[in-house]
């Protein structure tokens, strides 16, 4: 897990280059595979689940940046966080009948 965190904030000139183009075609696919063709029917009525991506996907870059420089011990509590924080989007975004967590 560090090591995937270390990943996304390195700044060493001689890999950022490589690094940046990783993740960009990461987010690529990422776009693709979430945005496209989403199915909606989970969704509550009046929900925009093209929204709801772009909010999660800004809540996990918020996320990245909330953890640069932790320890591994307090990355668990921001794991929860993070767990938490989507299961009341599912809470508050999906039909009744869907909320089986």
């Amino acid at each position: 897990l560090t090591f995937i965190t270390s990943v996304y904030f390195e700044t060493n000139e001689e890999v950022a280059a490589d690094i940046k183009s990783f993740l960009e075609q990461g987010n690529a696919y990422r776009d693709q595979f979430a945005f496209q063709g989403i199915d909606a029917y989970k969704f509550k009525e009046g929900v925009d689940p093209s929204l709801i991506m772009k909010i999660l996907y800004w809540m996990t870059e918020g996320y990245m940046n909330s953890v640069k420089g932790l320890q591994d011990y307090a990355l668990d509590s921001f794991f929860k966080d993070f767990r938490d924080s989507l299961r009341m989007m599912k809470a508050n975004f999906y039909k009744q009948e869907y909320l089986t967590d």
